[in-house]
């Protein structure tokens, strides 16, 4: 069966599209940062790079908000969400390479996917920032099934407690952001780290 693309993709190539919604974009810098964000749906990772992007100039890429700028019906299988992320990793690999830091807000729960942006940032000489972002299961259900405000995202609980079992250790450093209260101290942490070279 074809897949179509949404009519906004029709004359732009997807890492274009991607680019394009890749807002704000930072001045460029001699070191970069790639900042990944990790966590199951419904875990604060939308707010959390909101107040990232309102607290240092940085280009905010969201997989939802992608697909659904891809794909004009999302059917969220392997095959879609395979062209996604080579548009999102293709976008990542021009915006590095011009010095732009950015930010990837996606789940990230599998170590070989993440291991795919390591790499991209290694290329582009960009320092990898990981942030791993917690809730308690009670909250995140309690979230999903209000439909709280969650940018992109169509996920329900059903997709929350699916992922969350995905969830593989992360093996570099990382930072482990607990979502429930202010991120306030955490941002600003992250802040400086994506300032410091």
């Amino acid at each position: 069966m074809a897949h179509r693309l949404g009519k906004r993709v029709a004359r732009r190539s997807p890492a274009d599209v991607v680019i394009g919604m890749a807002r704000p974009l930072s001045k460029p810098r001699e070191s970069p940062a790639l900042v990944m964000l990790v966590g199951p749906p419904g875990v604060g990772k939308t707010t959390f790079a909101r107040a990232l992007t309102a607290a240092t100039p940085i280009a905010a890429i969201e997989s939802d908000a992608v697909r659904r700028a891809l794909f004009a019906r999302p059917r969220y299988d392997r095959e879609e969400s395979g062209a996604v992320f080579d548009a999102v990793h293709a976008a990542l690999r021009r915006l590095l390479a011009r010095g732009v830091s950015v930010l990837i807000d996606a789940t990230n729960l599998v170590e070989a996917e993440r291991a795919v942006m390591y790499g991209i940032a290694e290329e582009s000489g960009a320092r990898a920032v990981v942030v791993r972002l917690t809730a308690p299961a009670a909250l995140v259900r309690k979230r999903l099934a209000a439909g709280e405000a969650r940018g992109a995202s169509e996920a329900g609980v059903a997709e929350f407690e699916r992922m969350r079992r995905r969830r593989e250790p992360i093996r570099r450093r990382h930072y482990v952001v607990d979502a429930t209260g202010s991120t306030k101290a955490a941002v600003e942490a992250i802040a400086r780290e994506i300032a410091a070279r």
